[in-house]
């Protein structure tokens, strides 16, 4: 293997920043679009939706019995950098927004690792035919979140928004 001297690689990462200091879009050029959330594995649809969901200490999560286990799981994923800890119940709050977990199995076309993942102002609903496919979702919801949703201790003054999907 070749190795770069250090110097190359300091202005290849250097060659990206824009010169002028300001934004590089052009006067009167329309917006870009925002970009698609980077997500690993890249689901095989994603539809970027106006307007977010925001995780509050008061957001509940709701589960079907099968599903339980897997909202406390992501119970517990949050609640290191939140500092939230969020109830995990079979029915919400009417009308409040939460996020809601559920087997289906309508939704056996997707496999038994595919999921139908909605996120929005009024909450996030997560539906798969399997376990499996509800713990991938999961674990998008975690990377639609900002990073420090990763952190091991709480991250003070964040806002927990999910881009509507």
């Amino acid at each position: 293997m070749t190795r770069l001297p250090s110097s190359c690689c300091l202005a290849l990462v250097l060659g990206v920043v824009p010169l002028s200091g300001g934004s590089a879009q052009a006067a009167g050029a329309s917006p870009t679009p925002a970009p698609a959330p980077a997500l690993v594995p890249r689901p095989a649809l994603l539809t970027l939706k106006p307007g977010s969901f925001t995780l509050t200490g008061a957001t509940v999560i709701t589960t079907d019995a099968a599903s339980r286990a897997l909202g406390a799981m992501l119970a517990d994923y949050l609640f290191p950098a939140t500092g939230f800890r969020l109830a995990v119940r079979s029915t919400g709050p009417t009308g409040a927004p939460g996020i809601s977990i559920r087997l289906d199995s309508t939704l056996t076309s997707l496999g038994a690792e595919g999921y139908r993942l909605e996120a929005g102002p009024s909450g996030v609903a997560i539906r798969a035919a399997r376990p499996a496919g509800a713990f991938y979702a999961i674990q998008t919801v975690r990377q639609l979140l900002p990073p420090g949703i990763f952190r091991g201790a709480k991250v003070p003054a964040a806002a927990w928004t999910i881009p509507a999907v």
